[in-house]
């Protein structure tokens, strides 16, 4: 069966958007393998009185995971747990008048 061209390039451009936009998975430093089993990303949310900072940890793996969280704009780390193929949000900023931050945040 012969494959239409059309076809070929539009799944290949949207494989390459999908690739652009997935969020970067986390690095560790120790090695252990932890890091390919998680990723961390911030989304601000607007409220009434500015924007929450919000960071989400996404455990892809059948471990609990032990995180530490912070952003450039409150560096102090807050812990999380996150279980087994799973999601946890914290809330690290409310009511801030920016709009952007960078997450980050080790697991192990």
């Amino acid at each position: 069966m012969k494959a239409n061209t059309k076809t070929l390039y539009g799944i290949a451009t949207l494989t390459g958007a999908l690739l652009l936009t997935a969020p970067a998975l986390a690095q560790d430093d120790e090695g252990d393998g932890a890091a390919a089993c998680y990723t961390v990303s911030g989304e601000s949310r607007y409220q009434a009185l500015g924007y929450s900072h919000v960071v989400t940890v996404t455990n892809r793996c059948d471990a609990a995971l032990q995180c530490a969280v912070w952003t450039d704009v409150d560096p102090k780390k807050r812990s999380v747990s996150v279980a087994p193929n799973s999601s946890s949000e914290v809330v690290l900023r409310v009511g801030s008048p920016a709009r952007e931050f960078k997450a980050q945040g080790t697991c192990e």
